[in-house]
């Protein structure tokens, strides 16, 4: 499963493939007014498989502010694969 609507919460996964993030945006583009939140499947935090998922999840963050997204929101992540990686996004 790479990504899973559950009311009004989508579950994703980070093994999504370049194909998999556009098949994803598409999926997701008209959906943004109906979804509160975009969380990482549990156990999925070894590495990301391309780093345009990332890309597209601060996009729709900027887009969305109100959107909870625990990935981008808490700043860091601690990956089995790369150790802890932080990030700072700006919203200007």
């Amino acid at each position: 499963m790479l990504f899973e609507i559950d009311g009004d919460e989508l579950n994703i996964s980070l093994n999504m493939q370049l194909d998999d993030v556009i098949h994803f945006y598409d999926f997701i583009k008209d959906k943004l007014d109906y979804i509160e939140a975009i969380n990482i499947e549990k156990g999925e935090f070894k590495i990301f498989e391309t780093s345009a998922l990332f890309q597209l999840l601060v996009s729709i963050k900027k887009t969305k502010p109100s959107m909870s997204i625990p990935l981008i929101d808490n700043k860091e992540v601690e990956f089995t694969e790369y150790g802890t990686i932080k990030w700072m996004i700006d919203n200007g």
